[in-house]
């Protein structure tokens, strides 16, 4: 009996260790740059109109998988001055299954201005 608890402890603890080091090279697998082409691309999309990334850009795993991006510009090309609206931050919650397959998947967005 002893033997059983220890065995489904060691699967357990291997399992954890699996998963928080998988959690942890999404970042890695996914280049920053292609996640920030692919949030601007969809903004784009999603707007009709031009859209720069001109701020800070951050990535974090957990308690999910968002990308965050300050100094968002909406209706400007880039380097004119002008500008149609200004976001603060733009945190963009991304899909874990569609990292592990170097995909981006944008879940959800948030626009904070």
């Amino acid at each position: 009996m002893l033997t059983i608890a220890r065995y489904t402890a060691v699967v357990v603890v291997l399992l954890t260790a699996v998963a928080a080091a998988v959690i942890a090279t999404i970042p890695y697998v996914l280049a920053n740059s292609r996640i920030r082409d692919s949030i601007r691309t969809e903004l784009s999309q999603l707007t009709g109109l031009p859209v720069a990334l001109t701020g800070n850009f951050s990535v974090s795993v957990l308690p999910a998988f968002v990308a965050s991006i300050s100094d968002v510009e909406i209706g400007a090309p880039p380097g004119s001055g002008q500008f149609g609206a200004r976001a603060k931050t733009v945190a963009v919650e991304l899909s874990w299954l569609a990292a592990l397959s170097r995909r981006v998947e944008i879940k959800a967005l948030k626009i904070d201005t």
